[in-house]
Formats: C-alpha cells, structure tokens, sequence
C-alpha cells in the first residue's frame, strides 16, 4: 500500500510491502535555507534494555546535541516511543543531504503483530519533524 500526503507543502510518502519483503517506508525531502544537522536514530536491542542499566529506547546520533534532545521530544510526542515498548518495532530513521536536499527516510520492519497501529505514530512523527525542521531552517 502506497500513502501520499502533504503536510505544510511537503509531501510525506509511505509505502508498506506486505509481500515478499514485509517492510514498510516513510520519507520527505526538505530545501532548506540553513543547514539541518544530520542524524540516525535507532533503537537499541531489546536484550540490552530489558537488563542493561539505561532504559532508553533510542540511540540517536547527530552532531548538535540540541537536536538529539528535540528528536527525543519528538519520538514520544508522536507515540514512537510507545509503539516501541509495546512492540518488537525496530525503525532506522536517518535525516541526511543528498544532492543539496536534505532526505528523512524512516525503515522498519513488519514482523510484529498490529503492524497497521504502526502507520499513525509513524505519520505522526513524519508532521512533527515536518513542521520543527521547516520553522527552523526553512524559513
């Protein structure tokens, strides 16, 4: 299944392949004004927060450590964060430049149950990230 939506003129896709490869897509290009830092976010293994000290969910990568914290906010604003504790829903989610147009992709996995209460956090997240990135380096 294929989704088209524009958010604050721009257009987020998603694509959910239920087939063969059962994975499910989510991205946006922005043409910013000033630079975005550039960022991964994943979350850890499940082992490691189920045992390990630090309960956090995300690993989030960037240079500018106010953008890490923003992300943070954003994940559970958007209910990311609650989807991940609930279930096995392990995205990578990379905000990078290709070609001078800044690129959010979001990639996971469906092989967890309700994999359809995967779509509105994602989308969710996709707005949010929308409007923060576009207020502050777009305008």
């Amino acid at each position: 299944m294929k989704f088209r939506l524009e958010h604050n003129e721009t257009i987020i896709y998603a694509n959910y392949e239920f087939g063969h490869q059962h994975l499910a897509k989510f991205n946006f290009d922005l043409n910013p004004t000033r630079e975005i830092p550039e960022f991964i976010i994943s979350t850890k293994y499940h082992f490691s927060r189920l045992f390990g000290l630090n309960k956090e969910i995300w690993k989030i990568k960037s240079q500018d450590q106010f953008t890490i914290a923003s992300l943070k906010d954003y994940l559970n604003k958007s209910g990311m964060t609650d989807l991940s504790k609930k279930v096995a829903f392990i995205p990578t989610i990379t905000g990078k430049y290709q070609n001078g147009i800044f690129n959010c992709e979001t990639v996971f996995h469906l092989g967890f149950d309700d994999k359809e209460e995967s779509f509105k956090p994602n989308m969710d997240f996709q707005k949010i990230l929308v409007d923060k990135l576009k207020e502050k380096y777009c305008s």
